[in-house]
């Protein structure tokens, strides 16, 4: 973990994995949501249906079944569409899929999303959950800058503030933000020397490496007092709509709490939260499963 300090304070839901919708609700909602004639709206209805076929392609007559509209105004939605290159029409095969607007909606959408208003709900139901401090890292150069922290209610607590900069080796989010990216770029990210922080710090490039293989496989990384004597941390990668590490989340506490038999439970609910803001991310569920985060252990 990339804490600076054990601090010492007066004492002072489960994250699920929800289904993915387009927009706020599911296809079977837009069809059931159809009141009065108004255009807009089925309209809409027909967008989300050709998007959420099987193969993201509908004729015209599988459009009017599923809708239950005529054929005539099913029809005249589906070439408005196409005209405003939110669908494409293939004449050769006559079926509609999504259009290049679509691309343009959805990547104007994407371009202004703010991962810390995103993250910090996960975060803060984390911290609810493990009582454990939870951060909010990204990458600069070789070290690794906290965006977000959500602290707990402990007397006794790890202290760290936003725009704090520590050397990703040694510490469980840097590591998680380095250990998902390709060979070449994380080493290109590591400085020359990697700086003992603590006697655990792992110093080699080549034991680095390997810790990074064993992380991907069980899906978050770990640094049990490399960063700072008495404080243990788990980190998480966090993923956008195009597969790209783009963030890490972590839990640290001081590590007579957080003990080797709590890594279960705590890793548990932290690799929940990095699927959950991922997915708000637009990271595809899938990909998440089969590539990224494995989450065989987190079914409940």
């Amino acid at each position: 973990m990339s804490e600076r300090d054990v601090h010492t304070a007066p004492t002072g839901p489960v994250i699920g994995m929800a289904p993915r919708r387009i927009g706020h609700v599911t296809m079977s909602g837009v069809k059931k949501n159809t009141s009065g004639t108004q255009s807009l709206d089925k309209g809409l209805a027909v967008l989300f249906t050709v998007a959420d076929s099987p193969t993201g392609k509908l004729s015209l007559p599988e459009c009017t079944e599923i809708l239950g509209y005529s054929k005539a105004t099913t029809q005249r939605m589906l070439q408005t569409l196409a005209r405003r290159e939110l669908l494409s029409y293939d004449s050769a095969t006559g079926v509609y899929s999504l259009g290049p607007a679509t691309i343009a909606l959805g990547s104007q959408y994407l371009s202004h999303i703010d991962i810390r208003k995103i993250a910090r709900p996960h975060m803060e139901r984390l911290v609810a959950t493990t009582n454990e401090t939870a951060h909010l890292g990204v990458l600069r150069g070789p070290n690794v800058v906290y965006v977000e922290v959500v602290e707990n209610e402990e007397p006794i607590r790890i202290f760290s503030r936003v725009g704090d900069a520590i050397e990703a080796h040694a510490s469980s989010t840097g590591k998680a933000l380095l250990a998902w990216l390709d060979h070449d770029d994380i080493v290109s990210r590591l400085p020359e020397r990697l700086t003992p922080r603590t006697p655990r710090t792992i110093t080699s490039v080549d034991d680095l490496l390997d810790e990074f293989r064993r992380s991907k496989e069980r899906g978050y990384t770990s640094d049990i007092q490399e960063n700072k004597e008495g404080v243990t941390g788990y980190g998480v990668p966090i993923f956008d709509h195009e597969q790209r590490v783009v963030a890490a989340v972590s839990i640290g506490g001081p590590s007579e709490r957080i003990t080797l038999d709590m890594e279960p439970s705590l890793t548990r609910e932290l690799r929940k939260t990095a699927i959950a803001i991922s997915l708000e991310l637009g990271a595809s569920p899938q990909w998440l499963a089969d590539e990224a985060i494995p989450i065989d252990a987190l079914s409940d």
